[in-house]
């Protein structure tokens, strides 16, 4: 199972973005198995949050790939795994 989340922080004229990867692990937990972080030029606006680069996806998408060895959940398998606490 993997969880991914991009963030920004403010940092002169460009900001430090992020992109993470979390997966668990067989006791359960989650540990942080993939993290890019770059500086990229601030969009403009006035909200923190902007969108992965183009490199961050590919390197994610690179990453899942090569670890993820099972077809994505359905919609439904996802909400039936939540119900359970991610629980097999």
């Amino acid at each position: 199972m993997a969880t991914a989340a991009n963030s920004t922080a403010p940092h002169h004229a460009a900001r430090a973005t992020s992109l993470g990867i979390a997966c668990r692990t067989p006791a359960g937990e989650w540990q942080l198995d993939f993290l890019l972080a770059e500086e990229r030029e601030a969009d403009g606006g006035a909200s923190t949050y902007q969108t992965a680069s183009d490199r961050q996806h590919e390197a994610a998408d690179t990453f899942l790939r090569q670890r993820v060895q099972q077809p994505a959940l359905e919609p439904a398998e996802e909400m039936a795994q939540i119900a359970r606490g991610w629980q097999p």
